[in-house]
């Protein structure tokens, strides 16, 4: 499942004293997160030309520029145990790793890296199993929000048009004034679900009134989403939209 701001982390393991991590099922080195190459994919990107198929050839010959970087060669070698000096440059542990992969080294995974990312898997299980229950949940959530805000921005809208033809009646009908302001109020009132509802809060605030083109009264609804989760539907003239409150 993708992740956006707002969304639960999926869960990261490390094993600090090894320098792996797993997340989201790839099985990496700390440092770069490097995931591994098998050694038949080594091959091919060491010797493009051992490929059968032409377009094969040239995806390995375009991919083998990954050889060009420090950080992806030393995790290749990380994960197949193969011990290089700290300090050194690139051209140097690339030939490591090149050497290693002709000599059949690259083959199998050594048995305490296997046993590494084992653990891991393990561990990890239940705590990806907790991931995925609270992300649907945010994500149910999430679209339920969505939903409502497009419900109330289309009802603003047909509001604002309903207000304009109202107001062009009273310039064809030249009244010299508006409704009273309890109608106002009234109009302003949307039918509001009482069980869905924790409190419904009408907010006048001349300070604020003053300076936005609507003028009506501005309103603030609260009420209980899901799983304890509270949510305020609010329409404050020029803004109007909706946002999570808190989880209870």
């Amino acid at each position: 499942m993708p992740e956006s701001s707002g969304c639960p982390k999926r869960p990261v393991l490390i094993d600090i004293e090894s320098g792996f991590s797993l997340s989201a099922g790839r099985f990496m080195t700390t440092k770069g997160n490097v995931v591994r190459a098998n050694g038949s994919r080594l091959r091919a990107l060491f010797n493009p030309t051992s490929l059968r198929l032409r377009q094969d050839q040239e995806k390995a010959e375009r991919a083998a520029e990954v050889l060009s970087n420090k950080v992806f060669v030393a995790g290749q070698l990380k994960h197949y145990g193969i011990k290089f000096p700290r300090t050194a440059k690139l051209g140097f542990i690339r030939d490591i790793l090149r050497r290693a992969v002709e000599q059949g080294k690259c083959d199998q995974v050594p048995p305490f890296v296997r046993r590494v990312e084992e653990v891991l898997r393990r561990d990890i299980a239940p705590l990806d199993e907790e991931w995925e229950t609270k992300a649907q949940v945010w994500q149910e959530n999430s679209f339920a929000v969505r939903k409502l805000a497009e419900t109330i921005g289309e009802t603003n809208r047909k509001d604002e048009d309903h207000q304009r033809d109202n107001d062009r009646e009273h310039d064809t009908d030249y009244e010299p004034c508006g409704p009273a302001p309890d109608q106002n109020l009234a109009n302003a009132s949307q039918p509001l679900d009482l069980e869905w509802l924790f409190g419904s809060y009408v907010i006048q605030f001349e300070g604020i009134t003053e300076d936005w083109h609507m003028t009506d009264v501005f309103t603030l609804d609260i009420g209980e989403l899901n799983d304890g989760v509270l949510m305020a539907a609010y329409d404050f003239g020029d803004v109007w939209g909706t946002m999570i409150l808190s989880q209870l």
